[in-house]
């Protein structure tokens, strides 16, 4: 989403605002958090509040009272803002150079058969397929990883294998698989401020537009250990 960073609302940048949104995530709160966590005046949370009222990035949540005060929560376009980059905005060839790179970093996981996952598919959603968008703050690209090795005994056992060779600590099970996709994920965003990725399976169901533009053909087993 667009967004000009360069706006105070009540003595706060926009960037503040979207810290204190992205601490409070999906839960609620009421304006007396902002005092607390903006340090602000509780004449200027309440402007902020309805500045963001207005904006459409907050609602009333009439199911919760906090300390006898109205409760607000996130709404869609909130919830989006609260994860937006402060970056500059690039145009299309730049964005276009940056989904190249991100594509060649997919070959090379899919190739690196040291991993216990690899790329299925992947695709772009957002604004970069919004045939009325000329710039953009990032590329929202989601991701189908599937495991190299059937889910089972074996595979937790090569995930946990993975983590001990990395030197991450006692991790098991569950948190070991976490971590072998965390990695894939680290190699493919590559510290870009401008790829902003997601898993298919939070995706898939929100039934938005997607663009597909890779599918894997073949799947490497995992090197023998």
């Amino acid at each position: 989403m667009r967004v000009n960073w360069s706006d105070v609302i009540a003595g706060v940048t926009m960037l503040e605002i979207r810290d204190f949104l992205r601490y409070v995530n999906r839960t609620s709160f009421c304006h007396l958090l902002l005092v607390k966590h903006l340090n602000v005046t509780e004449g200027a949370a309440i402007t902020i509040v309805e500045k963001l009222l207005g904006q459409g990035l907050i609602r009333v949540d009439p199911t919760v009272q906090l300390l006898s005060e109205p409760a607000f929560a996130l709404t869609p376009t909130g919830d989006q803002f609260a994860y937006t980059k402060a970056v500059a905005r690039i145009g299309k060839p730049k964005a276009d150079a940056i989904l190249r790179k991100f594509r060649e970093r997919i070959e090379s996981v899919n190739s690196d058969r040291k991993l216990a996952f690899y790329v299925k598919r992947a695709f772009l959603f957002g604004s970069y397929i919004d045939p009325g968008m000329t710039d953009y703050g990032d590329l929202d690209i989601a991701i189908d990883l599937q495991s190299r090795i059937v889910w089972g005994a074996k595979f937790f056992d090569y995930c946990e294998e993975r983590v001990e060779k990395a030197g991450k600590g006692n991790l098991r099970r569950a948190q070991a698989v976490r971590y072998c996709k965390r990695e894939v994920e680290r190699l493919l965003i590559n510290r870009s401020h401008y790829i902003s990725l997601a898993d298919m399976s939070v995706i898939e169901p929100l039934k938005i537009r997607l663009e597909e533009f890779y599918v894997a053909h073949n799947k490497e087993p995992c090197e023998s250990r």
